[in-house]
């Protein structure tokens, strides 16, 4: 597994990776990036803050399919809309799902104090509910589950 990372290290391996795989993140599959003005209306919905990391992917990259993993994105009607997806789990705001494993279980973040803190969780609706925290950020959760980055 990858260790913490910058914006600036995620970005260079994920052309790497988009490099030598485009069809892991083939625009057919993907919502295209969206507007910080969307990202701040979503939080102000909800009232909590988005991880960083997550916000500049949605505003770069966008959401749908990475790889092997998918990513929720803020594009309204969008299969892999973020609050679409979220609103039908109950889990808001303690839980804020942003990738399903299309089995039932759901990957995102975990409220701490205004915000989501970077921490991925994933939580199993047949485990009562408890996330449990299985990457360190959002930047490794893509590399590692979505992409198979090995260095």
């Amino acid at each position: 597994m990858i260790n913490d990372m910058n914006d600036i290290e995620f970005y260079k391996k994920f052309q790497e990776i988009n490099l030598k795989h485009p069809s892991w993140c083939s625009k057919e599959f993907m919502d295209s990036p969206c507007a910080l003005s969307d990202i701040h209306f979503f939080e102000k919905k909800i009232g909590l803050s988005i991880p960083s990391s997550y916000r500049a992917f949605l505003t770069k990259i966008g959401g749908g399919y990475v790889g092997f993993v998918n990513v929720f994105s803020m594009i309204e009607g969008s299969e892999w809309n973020l609050s679409d997806r979220n609103e039908g789990l109950g889990l808001l705001p303690k839980f804020l799902a942003i990738s399903d494993d299309e089995t039932g279980g759901y990957y995102g973040f975990k409220m701490y104090g205004s915000s989501y803190e970077e921490g991925i969780y994933y939580l199993d609706p047949d485990e009562n509910n408890f996330p449990i925290k299985v990457y360190p950020d959002f930047y490794t959760y893509i590399l590692d589950a979505g992409l198979k980055f090995e260095q």
